[in-house]
């Protein structure tokens, strides 16, 4: 029987198995050291014209302050709402879904059903790309005369604070990035202080689970991070690229778990073969959170962390 998944981690699952074709062929991916994309202001130290270099390495211009914005990636679009910029955005991807104000913007698809020509009609004067969109795609919106951005998104908590930096610098809105990361910080480190020298619960993150596949946060995502800032102990910290076992999660047993609210996902798991016979399972310590708020590397890791953390230890709160 399989568990049901919501769109979110669509691209999540697609992205884990194109990693373990490439492992197969080159190191893993979680010792190579992932290179920062820089913001190169111009000599004159003004904030324009600048220059940034994107993931696949090529440099892009930005020669003024946009003032309109298509947004294909949801975490920078929540990111781009929360600098209060919201106004800026005339487009989004069907992923992008929060805040409720992206409800009234025009849908231009997804990376694997995108509207290219509605958007080179619309003519924003930045396009944010997902992380995970192809090269190609990219360079076919670079040739029809639209400025593309894709960022390489960081695979640790803290680099999240600079993608805050580098969006607020792209859309002029640093001053708001230096408060949100600020804010953010603060919330984490209010959970640091609630649950410190709390015994931690030994975790397990469900993002996927069908027989013979487990994905779950693994010890270099930023969610492992996560997990283990709300006072956590993530069973799965001794895998790699999303990828685990069910022998291992029986072997490990947890003493909680967490699974999405969304498509009755923990209906599902509750009777998955290996995962019903669980202590977590029997004795109803599956939670389910919102899925978007955890794997998006955007502004809501605050939130996410502290939802964790009343899960973990609620006598702290």
């Amino acid at each position: 029987m399989k568990v049901k998944i919501s769109k979110n981690v669509i691209a999540i699952i697609l992205t884990m198995i194109t990693l373990m074709f490439l492992v197969a062929a080159c190191a893993k991916e979680d010792v190579v050291t992932e290179e920062k994309t820089p913001i190169v202001s111009d000599g004159n130290n003004e904030i324009y014209p600048m220059t940034l270099v994107d993931k696949f390495g090529n440099s892009v211009v930005i020669e003024k302050a946009p003032s309109t914005l298509i947004s294909l990636s949801p975490e920078i679009t929540e990111l781009i709402f929360a600098l209060n910029a919201g106004e800026l955005i005339i487009g989004r991807s069907t992923y992008c879904d929060f805040p409720v104000e992206t409800e009234e913007i025009q849908d231009f698809g997804t990376l694997f059903d995108l509207n290219v020509e509605s958007i080179v009609e619309a003519n924003p004067d930045i396009l944010f790309l997902s992380s995970m969109a192809s090269e190609d795609l990219a360079s076919n919106l670079k040739n029809q005369g639209i400025t593309v951005i894709i960022l390489d998104k960081d695979s640790t908590l803290e680099g999240t604070y600079e993608y805050y930096q580098i969006i607020g610098q792209i859309i002029n809105r640093s001053e708001e990035a230096k408060l949100l990361e600020e804010k953010v910080r603060a919330q984490i480190e209010a959970v640091k202080v609630a649950v410190e020298g709390l015994v931690p619960p030994t975790v397990y993150y469900v993002v996927h689970a069908a027989e013979g596949v487990d994905t779950t946060a693994t010890g270099e995502t930023f969610v492992h991070d996560m997990i283990t800032l709300a006072g956590g102990e993530n069973i799965a910290k001794d895998g790699s690229d999303w990828m685990y076992s069910l022998e291992k999660i029986v072997e490990k047993n947890p003493y909680l778990m967490l699974c999405s609210k969304y498509w009755d996902t923990k209906a599902s798991i509750q009777k998955l073969e290996g995962y019903k016979e669980l202590d977590a399972i029997k004795e109803d310590r599956l939670y389910e959170v919102d899925e978007n708020m955890i794997v998006r590397q955007g502004p809501r890791i605050g939130d996410a962390i502290e939802v964790m953390a009343r899960i973990f230890h609620p006598e702290a709160f």
